[in-house]
């Protein structure tokens, strides 16, 4: 199970952008009267989505008329998908693209200061088996300008070799000095 939530609902005057529309790909959405929320198991998505070419000559022209370091990337694979008149874009790509959902977000944030001007996701995954490193998480806060993103495992690692560290350094200070009485 994999479990992502999105802190800000999407206001629905906001804008109708190539982002949102990959974005109810890989993560469910559903409306309130806020707006677009987001959240709930990723695993539940399909993992190939039919845009259509309308949609996806939609996406570049979006994509032109509102830079990012996201459109950067995604604009010349959508116009090699249309190039070869194949609509249909597996999600998995986007991962050999370098390009995740905290991009995604990152992009809105630089395109749309004024109605995005940052995002917070948390996300969880578990395995049936509860042994140690079967289940964690991690978090993103992400602005316009950088990604910042911990996870469990991530935290852990650096406790333990700060400890570890400190650890020997008291031993070597108690070898150097001997036991206290």
């Amino acid at each position: 199970m994999s479990l992502i939530t999105i802190s800000k609902a999407f206001p629905v005057s906001g804008p109708s952008t190539f982002e949102v529309l990959f974005l109810t790909k890989m993560i469910p959405s559903w409306p309130t009267a806020d707006g677009l929320r987001f959240g709930g198991d990723t695993e539940e998505m399909d993992d190939t989505y039919k845009f259509g070419r309308l949609v996806l000559q939609r996406m570049v022209d979006d994509m032109e008329a509102r830079p990012s370091d996201i459109a950067a990337k995604l604009k010349p694979f959508i116009e090699g998908k249309l190039a070869a008149e194949d609509y249909d874009i597996d999600l998995d790509s986007l991962g050999e693209l370098g390009l995740d959902i905290e991009h995604f977000l990152q992009s809105l944030c630089q395109r749309f200061p004024e109605d995005f001007d940052f995002f917070e996701v948390a996300w969880a995954y578990a395995d049936r088996r509860f042994n140690h490193g079967n289940f964690g998480g991690g978090a993103y806060f992400i602005t316009a300008d950088a990604i910042h993103g911990m996870t469990t495992h991530g935290f852990l690692d650096e406790k333990r070799a700060a400890y570890m560290a400190n650890k020997a350094s008291m031993d070597d200070q108690s070898r150097v000095e001997g036991p206290s009485r």
